[in-house]
């Protein structure tokens, strides 16, 4: 009688688990490449959300009074407030238009 439960555990084991990784495994890579380019498209927009930012800031750069000629000062530095709106449908744009470019 133990060995016809245990059948019936490993047969459900079997059913519920391993049935269903057979089914995901190849379709992970795909699943790698949609993640990369989600992510570099995240990263590309934020590059060019604060280079626009960079660009219309009045600011002055802030240099702690350290000679600019110094070779071992620190580069100046500039404090800007990126909208996560802007990024995100720069974002949006973006990845549209990547996936535009590659299905047409």
């Amino acid at each position: 009688m133990e060995v016809g439960r245990y059948h019936l555990f490993d047969q459900a084991f079997e059913i519920l688990i391993i049935l269903q990784l057979y089914a995901i495994l190849p379709m992970l890579p795909l699943a790698f490449l949609i993640l990369w380019i989600i992510v570099r498209s995240l990263a590309n927009a934020t590059i060019l959300v604060l280079f626009e930012a960079l660009q219309i800031s009045k600011t002055e750069y802030e240099d702690e009074g350290v000679d600019e000629f110094d070779a071992e000062a620190p580069p100046p530095t500039k404090n800007v407030h990126l909208d996560r709106s802007a990024v995100w449908n720069k974002f949006c744009t973006y990845l549209f238009d990547k996936f535009v470019r590659v299905i047409g």
